[in-house]
């Protein structure tokens, strides 16, 4: 095609597939950080798994990062001060670093 119009519509669909994917990143991510919210206003200190493809879990603009955002927004721009405080220790408790094993594995090579 010499004017391009296949590569264009190509880019296109790609673009439309990246804006979808990121349009479910926030819907998920709005739906947990609401979900973690309700529970912990409630006296819940429930555990969520979410389950979701590699494309939703990437740095920067996967589930987890908006989960972070919506937390981040109700803690900055609630007037409610029990939400935000609430949304706060939300927010402190997903930046602890996750617990590892204190299994040592061994090395294949040198077994």
């Amino acid at each position: 095609d010499i004017d391009g119009s296949e590569e264009n519509e190509k880019e296109s669909k790609i673009s439309r597939l990246y804006q979808a994917q990121l349009l479910k990143d926030h819907a998920m991510g709005y739906k947990i950080a609401s979900l973690m919210m309700e529970h912990a206003i409630a006296g819940k200190s429930d555990r969520y798994m979410v389950i979701a493809g590699f494309g939703h879990l990437k740095h920067y603009t996967g589930v987890p990062d908006c989960v972070h955002g919506y937390l981040r927004q109700e803690a900055l721009l609630t007037p409610d001060v029990q939400h935000r405080n609430v949304a706060l220790d939300l927010l402190l408790r997903l930046s602890r670093p996750p617990i590892r094993s204190s299994v040592q594995r061994s090395s294949i090579s040198g077994v």
